[in-house]
């Protein structure tokens, strides 16, 4: 009960209102339960924080654009070479690099899946600390009972919260990223109520730590009585606490509690070099959510007696990797039919053994490589010998990963990075996360690896990173042109690429034959006096640039019409344009054209002066949206059968769901889950991120710089769109309404940005939930999405899934004030209707 103080119940007495305190406490405690009942009801939208940059308004000339990478960015801008001499022995050459910024790409690549495997912990329970009223309740008790007490009840509340608690050793900045990201994924997953970040450290004496952001915490601090929170330690094991015992006996005061995990960030195969070779190997289940280890139930028990004594500690271990995540996450939820690993401690009987990596100081370069080689995995083996050909920066390493060594993961970098061929460098790069470390090789570990490496390999690995660099830069010359700065002795090489060329001498002189010649010749021509202004990239501070890493796609162009139409539906012009679009093959003859849409500003909505608007178009405001692409056409029925037959990601697609039959007509009858479910599954045949545009990306696209009712201008018209053209919009002549779809792309007239199909054949669905108006969207192009299902994808996962989805441009059984591209409308996402169809974009990831 609320107690009022003192001053408040002087300043009501002046006031000449008397109450006792006890009335006073009961009035503060009713205005608390109806205020936090009002906040409940109220849903705070999703929104993005990142603007495009150098906008171009859609008016613009699209050959001059520069269209979207295909690739998930992080927004984290870190150096693609450390900064260092240019004049430095061959083995320091792994420091040198371009002193520009770039992207660090995504560093967890598998987000998507992880996400996914987490869904089995999306649970709503009563809370035990907020209560909202029952109105009902309250009247029905003072009614019937005259008792003049406000009835509440808990609100629902997530079931789980997560400790995340990162041990921090001399390997950290190793796993900063891809731990950052993580951390990111659960904040938005949606599963959790709350995600605290803990630190573990290891004192003077050897004993465990723990840090909560600047202050040293109590290590009772994360005990739960309610056994609602969940304890994620995240190591690699390897460090002193490991060894001596005394972190696992702190993991297992917190296990008798709350469920206690283990994230290892090593592959298994090196678990046995770790504190994880004391442990007896289990499987580990159990019948109840988010019950303490000590309740965790074993597939069969230790014969040891010991391991079944209230000193052991049972242990789940789970990596990053989708499938055992999944697992870990169905056992935790208390599904009874999984199984997860773990292992079983007895702390006391632990006692200090060599570290990971003892005895390797010593080594040579060529012991080094073969203990390398002969512990490692196949993709670890490949992408050291890559890295060799390049200076060695997590950035770049990740770029190397991404285009060039796609099914490699963080736990194959770990590999290279902990297997004794590379070691942190004493300088640490500027412009960077506090206490970020670059790596270099052992001195003749990058010769060692360039021997054993096929010429070829080590060759793609330098073009890949230049061009990365000269697309990037976009600096004055072609890929062709920067070669022949380094290789032809009379082409003088631009400033600007001194950096790069110079470790590019140094590998290609390791390669010998024709290469060392070529090589010898860059070496020399960096030694020739830097002649370029003080304005060059290369004397000045750099400013950051967004490099993406991805597949890249080839752009091609294609010449379309547009008509202009006035009020009564005579044109008034036709133009020529030109889209530029790439195609997706889907599988042989399936084909899916993705046409570039710019970045640029539009104001989203009606004006008050358009015909037959309604206030769910309004207010008009400006949003910014960044570049994408988008399908060409709706999706067609046999793009969603071929898609239909890859395998299932959340859910089985029908693949004959359309009334209306036949190859070439937009497919139908689809509901908002399964057009996720189509993009879903293609993101993962092609490796990109596909998905449903938002509201705002979809009005934009349909506008296409057009600020009237439709983007033929101010009607439409029967030989322009299938609609219910027996129905006039303004003073057109009425048509003819045709009842079913019609081929994609049949009329043969396309918007300015090169899209079909636009106004009427299928509605199309859209991410965004419905909102009444505008009033609190987001102006940069994201999705509107409500915060209590912002990672919710497929349905049934939340109590909130259910609510209704957008959809956009109207269809063949509509008149043509639904046909607007302002117009918009709801309707249920299960819904299945011969009229309702969609169509896809690729982009970079919203956050």
């Amino acid at each position: 009960m609320f107690a009022p103080s003192e001053k408040e119940i002087a300043k009501l007495a002046a006031t000449e209102i008397n109450l006792t305190a006890q009335e006073l406490a009961d009035i503060i405690w009713l205005m608390v339960q109806v205020n936090q009942s009002s906040n409940t009801s109220e849903v705070s939208p999703v929104t993005t924080t990142e603007k495009s940059q150098n906008i171009l308004l859609p008016s613009q000339n699209t050959e001059s654009i520069a269209f979207p990478e295909i690739v998930e960015k992080i927004k984290k801008a870190a150096p693609l070479y450390a900064d260092s001499p240019r004049n430095q022995a061959s083995e320091s050459v792994s420091a040198a690099g371009l002193p520009i910024k770039i992207d660090d790409p995504l560093a967890l690549r598998n987000a998507l899946a992880l996400g996914r495997s987490l869904r089995p912990l999306m649970r709503k329970v009563p809370s035990l600390t907020e209560t909202v009223l029952d109105e009902e309740a309250t009247v029905t008790s003072i009614a019937e009972e005259d008792f003049w007490l406000p009835v509440v009840q808990p609100i629902p509340a997530r079931w789980l919260e997560v400790a995340l608690v990162i041990e921090e050793t001399e390997r950290y900045p190793l796993w900063r990223q891809i731990l950052t990201e993580f951390q990111q994924l659960l904040e938005r997953h949606g599963a959790f109520r709350n995600v605290s970040l803990w630190h573990l450290k290891i004192g003077s004496k050897e004993e465990v730590e723990l840090y909560a952001k600047n202050r040293q915490a109590s290590l009772k601090e994360l005990n739960d009585p309610s056994g609602r929170r969940l304890i994620w330690v995240v190591s690699d094991c390897v460090s002193a606490i490991w060894h001596n015992g005394s972190l696992l006996k702190v993991l297992r005061d917190w296990a008798k509690m709350q469920p206690v995990s283990l994230l290892q960030l090593l592959p298994e195969r090196l678990w046995s070099r770790t504190a994880l070779g004391w442990g007896m190997e289990v499987q580990l289940y159990s019948e109840n959510p988010g019950v303490p280890n000590t309740r965790l139930l074993k597939t069969r028990q230790p014969i040891d007696t010991e391991f079944n004594s209230p000193q052991a500690l049972t242990l789940p271990i789970v990596t990053l990797e989708s499938f055992p995540m999944k697992n870990w996450a169905k056992v935790l939820a208390g599904l009874g039919g999984s199984r997860t690993p773990g292992l079983i401690f007895l702390p006391e009987q632990i006692t200090p053994q060599a570290s990971l990596n003892d005895g390797e100081d010593n080594q040579s370069p060529k012991a080094r490589v073969s203990r390398f080689q002969a512990a490692a995995s196949p993709l670890s083996r490949q992408l050291a010998r890559m890295m060799a050909a390049a200076p060695v920066s997590l950035p770049v390493i990740r770029l190397i990963q991404k285009n060039l060594l796609p099914d490699s993961r963080a736990v194959h970098l770990a590999e290279v990075l902990m297997g004794g061929l590379l070691k942190p460098t004493a300088e640490k790069l500027r412009d960077t996360v506090k206490d970020e470390v670059k790596y270099e090789f052992h001195p003749g570990v990058r010769d060692e690896l360039i021997k054993i490496t096929r010429k070829s390999q080590t060759i793609d690995v330098i073009r890949c990173l230049s061009e990365f660099i000269n697309k990037q830069l976009q600096l004055r010359h072609s890929v062709k042109t920067f070669e022949a700065m380094l290789f032809d002795p009379d082409v003088e090489i631009d400033p600007d690429y001194l950096p790069f060329a110079e470790i590019t001498a140094k590998t290609l002189q390791l390669l010998g034959e024709k290469y060392a010649d070529m090589g010898e010749r860059i070496q020399q021509k960096n030694s020739q006096p830097i002649t370029s202004d003080k304005n060059s990239i290369i004397n000045t501070q750099p400013e950051s640039l967004n490099i993406a890493a991805s597949e890249p796609v080839v752009l091609q162009t294609e010449e379309f019409k547009t008509v202009t139409i006035n009020r009564r539906g005579e044109v008034i012009s036709n133009s020529p344009k030109v889209a530029h679009y790439f195609t997706e093959t889907i599988a042989q003859g399936i084909l899916l054209k993705m046409v570039a849409i710019p970045n640029g500003k539009f104001l989203m909505g009606s004006p008050s002066t358009e015909a037959e608007r309604d206030g769910k178009e309004s207010p008009q405001h400006e949003v910014t949206v960044p570049p994408f692409f988008m399908g060409k056409y709706p999706v067609t029925q046999a793009q969603w059968r071929t898609v239909a037959a890859l395998e299932p990601v959340n859910l089985n697609l029908d693949p004959d769901p359309s009334n209306f039959k036949g190859d070439n007509l937009p497919v139908e009858q689809i509901y908002w889950y399964e057009a996720v479910e189509f993009c879903d599954r293609l993101s993962i045949h092609t490796n990109r991120h596909y998905r449903l545009p938002s509201e705002a990306e979809w009005e934009y696209a349909c506008r296409a710089g057009t600020t009237t009712p439709f983007h033929f201008g101010e009607t439409i018209k029967a030989d322009l769109a299938n609609y219910q053209a027996g129905d006039t919009y303004s003073d057109e002549p009425k048509g003819k309404r045709l009842g079913k779809t019609t081929p994609v792309g049949s009329f043969n007239v396309a918007n300015a940005f090169g899209l079909y199909d636009m106004h009427g054949n299928v509605w199309e669905w859209c991410y965004d939930h419905w909102h009444n108006d505008y009033e609190g969207a987001p102006t940069d192009g994201s999705a509107w999405v409500n915060a209590e299902t912002a990672e919710v994808e497929t349905k049934g996962e939340s109590e909130n899934d259910n609510q209704l989805r957008m959809l956009r441009g109207g269809s063949w059984n509509n008149d043509p004030r639904n046909c607007r591209s302002a117009y918009r409308i709801r309707n249920d996402p299960d819904i299945r209707l011969s009229f309702i169809g969609f169509r896809v974009v690729v982009s970079g990831a919203r956050t």
